[in-house]
């Protein structure tokens, strides 16, 4: 049986009295990513696993979140100001 996009979840679970997370998944991408991981570190553990999904097990000190810095956006002023301090920078330091 073939699964839907939104039936295709990876599902990342935790709780404050364990030191280990599992993370439950049916996307072909992240259960590719996750087997790597389990072949290059002995902490990440796959413990059930079928036709359709995997669950590994690994501690939650490996979980981090990051963010991204949204693009900033500039005015032509903005932009003109930051080409010429490029420019006088380069000038300035001829060895770069």
């Amino acid at each position: 049986m073939k699964l839907t996009k939104e039936e295709m979840e990876t599902i990342i679970r935790f709780d404050e009295s364990s030191q280990t997370a599992t993370v439950y998944t049916c996307s072909r991408a992240w259960k590719t990513k996750f087997r790597k991981l389990a072949e290059q570190n002995k902490a990440f553990k796959l413990i059930d696993q079928d036709a359709e999904s995997v669950t590994f097990e690994f501690p939650k000190s490996l979980i981090t979140i990051r963010s991204r810095k949204v693009k900033r956006e500039l005015t032509e002023e903005e932009r003109q100001k930051l080409s010429e301090r490029m420019k006088q920078n380069i000038a300035n330091n001829p060895s770069n």
